[in-house]
């Protein structure tokens, strides 16, 4: 995975992990195993049975894209973690 990653929560529990793709613009995401034996999907568009959306997919990125701030934000965002 690329050093620009964020993880997910959900209370207290790690979710997965989302990333930029090697462009720096379109998102993946990969849910924890923890979190995929015991969790529930965060989405119909993500559903536990897959475990990673790889980033040129678009399905991770269509769907967390819309949770996450616009540009700079973002970006800020990503740096933080």
């Amino acid at each position: 995975m690329s050093p620009d990653t964020l993880t997910v929560w959900w209370d207290q529990h790690r979710v997965g992990t989302l990333w930029r793709g090697t462009d720096s613009r379109l998102m993946g995401f990969e849910y924890d195993e923890t979190w995929q034996a015991n969790g529930v999907a965060i989405s119909n568009s993500l559903p536990l049975r897959q475990r990673t959306w790889q980033p040129d997919t678009l399905t991770a990125h269509h769907w967390l894209g819309n949770l996450l701030p616009e540009e700079q934000a973002r970006t800020a965002m990503m740096l933080i973690t």
